[in-house]
């Protein structure tokens, strides 16, 4: 695919016109990602390959070891922002917790998760 800019102060806003054949789904994505108002986030893939990431494909940001990781369904990525740029980027889809809070509230899981296991193994003994 050839990509050309051009540059001046003539423009306000940037403007993409794509000249194609036919739609196929690269163009379809390119199509998406430019009509999207929120900024993409940029990270690193493999230390070197930059990729784009749109909000939908991000699960979980953590620091580990002072850098910001970045975690996909299937990849991890390094990103050059810090964990609060992030989070005001993404916005309200996300939650930060720390790991303390993350612990009881698996804690408190599995505390519930046992008594009910306990009731029903109850009941289910009531029964015979």
């Amino acid at each position: 695919m050839k990509v050309s800019v051009d540059i001046s102060p003539e423009y306000r806003e940037p403007y993409a016109v794509i000249h194609t054949d036919k739609v196929t789904e690269e163009i379809q994505r390119m199509i998406d990602f430019f009509s999207v108002s929120e900024a993409p986030i940029t990270a690193l893939q493999n230390e070197e390959d930059i990729v784009v990431l749109q909000s939908k494909e991000i699960y979980m940001v953590r620091v580990e070891n002072g850098d910001t990781v970045i975690y996909g369904e299937k990849n991890k990525y390094r990103s050059r922002k810090r964990l609060y740029e992030l989070g005001a980027q993404l916005g309200s889809q996300f939650m930060q917790i720390q790991l303390a809070v993350a612990f009881i509230i698996w804690f408190c899981f599995m505390r519930f998760y046992r008594r009910e296991a306990r009731e029903m193994n109850d009941k289910i003994q009531q029964m015979k």
